[in-house]
């Protein structure tokens, strides 16, 4: 992880993690009495009665709009269970007005779970609930709800079997952030609706929208989200208190770290931003494309290690109290990787355009200061295309971005973009080039560990032309200056649209001297039309 700088001029501590886990360099809050930690544990619940208690000293909570941002490795299917829950009138029960990220059982046979936000207010007597499902991700479908963004699921059984394990059990840390925005206006069947919710997990939007009574086998009904005008008092994470009996249950099984919470929905790029670390980073400020430390209102890193409080790292000092046996554990995150897999790009489906690629991407003819980059002078330098579902060309392209698990082709919206080159105009002309943000080796756990890029690549079409891959320590350079890396000047495999996406990988071995580098895409193109070449889930890793 890399160097994190001064808050107002207070001084930091750089400490080692124990056991070979990254160093990292933690800062202290100004104003606020916080031990400096390292950055390696995180809160162990064991799905009985654990769970951390939050009581709030006042209500920070934005009840228009706001986000959650949780990391989770569950060890059991959770069934109906609570990750965390902003709760009114905790202590009476008098109310029921909440804010609940919350595991949701749809079925038992087969086993089905969702991952839902729920909103509830009580305003003038009247009580409201919003909810926005996730289903958790399989191989067939992966969270998406067959473009039904305003109910929970559908009468198709495909909607349904799915198996909770496959994102849950699988001893991994995922990372989930949901939003609320109760002024948005959601569009359904040509009715326009006040608020709209979104579910994010690894980074990846897998719904939006919002609908009452979430059955498996129901549509749901549509209603304008109404903003609680309640004072939320307690914080739970780890249970749902239910508020009619005020009781406790639908506890979690397995560790949870880096709870926080925002007073604005975050964009995807901010999404994107915390997720990319590959492990919790620090929010407390802002990093990358990370901007949100001035809306952060509720951070709990679980770094303590000691004792039973939970620090709140952000500005207001709403502390934690761990419960009935949780524990604070060592945790062992992912290495470290950047990915990009162009999903948050703006194109409508099955619309290709010229774009602007978000995270510091450079496109086209402003990512070289030479006038070529092809091994020929008469290439003109063009830029790359965002592709949605098929290209326009016959006979060549993807049907659609890849599925990493196996190399196949998403057809699902969210899920099936990528970046192309077009060659069915001026065929053997182009150059097209497109540069990747810069990468610092600093950001590295571990020295030790090999670096690698890995990206898949579809080729399919008689007239391919080349790819070449650049690396370069400027962010304007061409083929003369940079230093090529892989060369692929014929493919094989690619017989049919159908065929899988291929995955390549170059080690960036020599580069990790913790000076910045670009790496650049650039294609020639083919001798014809049929020469649409693909590039998705573009990665940064150790390995």
């Amino acid at each position: 992880m890399g160097t994190i700088s001064k808050i107002d001029d207070v001084q930091l501590v750089s400490v080692n993690k124990p056991n070979g886990i990254a160093k990292s360099t933690i800062a202290k809050i100004t104003g606020q009495s916080k031990p400096t930690f390292t950055d390696g544990f995180g809160v162990e619940l064991d799905g009985t009665n654990d769970y951390v208690d939050i009581p709030l000293a006042t209500d920070p909570i934005n009840k228009t709009r706001g986000t959650i941002s949780v990391w989770m490795k569950l060890d059991a299917a959770p069934l109906s269970s609570c990750v965390i829950s902003l709760n009114n009138n905790a202590t009476s029960g008098t109310t029921n007005d909440f804010i609940q990220l919350q595991f949701y059982r749809v079925s038992s046979s087969p086993s089905a779970l969702a991952l839902e936000l729920f909103y509830r207010s009580t305003v003038g007597g009247t009580t409201t609930s919003n909810v926005c499902n996730a289903k958790a991700q399989s191989p067939d479908d992966h969270g998406i709800a067959k473009k039904r963004i305003a109910s929970a699921y559908g009468t198709d059984p495909s909607d349904t079997e799915f198996h909770a394990e496959a994102i849950i059990g699988d001893s991994t840390w995922h990372h989930v952030a949901a939003t609320w925005d109760t002024s948005e206006t959601l569009t359904v069947g040509g009715t326009d609706y006040d608020g709209k919710m979104k579910m994010y997990i690894d980074g990846v939007l897998r719904q939006e929208g919002q609908s009452t009574n979430p059955s498996h086998n129901g549509t749901g009904t549509i209603n304008s989200m109404v903003a609680m005008t309640a004072t939320l008092d307690d914080i739970f994470i780890g249970i749902r208190q239910q508020v009619s009996s005020n009781a406790f249950n639908q506890f979690i099984n397995g560790q949870l770290n880096d709870v926080a919470i925002f007073d604005t929905d975050l964009d995807a790029d901010n999404i994107v931003a915390i997720y990319n670390s590959g492990q919790p980073g620090n929010l407390s400020e802002n990093s990358g494309n990370y901007t949100g430390l001035g809306n952060l209102i509720g951070y709990w890193k679980f770094e303590e290690n000691s004792g039973t409080t939970a620090f709140d790292l952000s500005k207001n000092s709403n502390d934690g109290v761990l419960t009935s046996g949780a524990s604070y554990v060592a945790a062992s995150y992912p290495l470290n990787s950047v990915s990009y897999n162009f999903e948050g790009e703006t194109t409508q489906e099955g619309a290709t355009s010229d774009w602007s690629p978000g995270n510091s991407w450079v496109n086209g003819t402003s990512a070289v200061n030479g006038t070529y980059w092809a091994r020929d002078s008469n290439k003109t330098v063009k830029g790359w295309n965002l592709g949605q579902d098929t290209t326009p060309s016959g006979a060549t392209g993807p049907s659609g971005g890849v599925n990493t698990t196996d190399g196949s082709h998403y057809t699902t919206t969210n899920l099936d973009k990528y970046m192309y080159v077009e060659t069915s105009n001026g065929r053997h002309a182009y150059c097209h080039v497109t540069r990747m943000p810069a990468y610092d080796s600093d950001s590295m756990v571990d020295s030790g560990n090999d670096l690698d890029l890995k990206f898949w690549v579809h080729a399919y079409g008689s007239q391919i032309g080349d790819l070449y891959i650049y690396v370069s320590t400027a962010a304007t350079s061409n083929h003369t200056a940079a230093t090529e890396l892989a060369a692929y000047e014929s493919f094989s495999g690619y017989t049919a649209n159908s065929s899988v996406w291929q995955q390549k990988t170059i080690s960036l071995n020599s580069y990790r001297d913790g000076t910045p580098f670009y790496i650049y895409f650039v294609s020639q193109n083919g001798t014809g039309f049929r020469a649409d070449l693909a590039v998705d889930a573009v990665q940064i890793i150790e390995s």
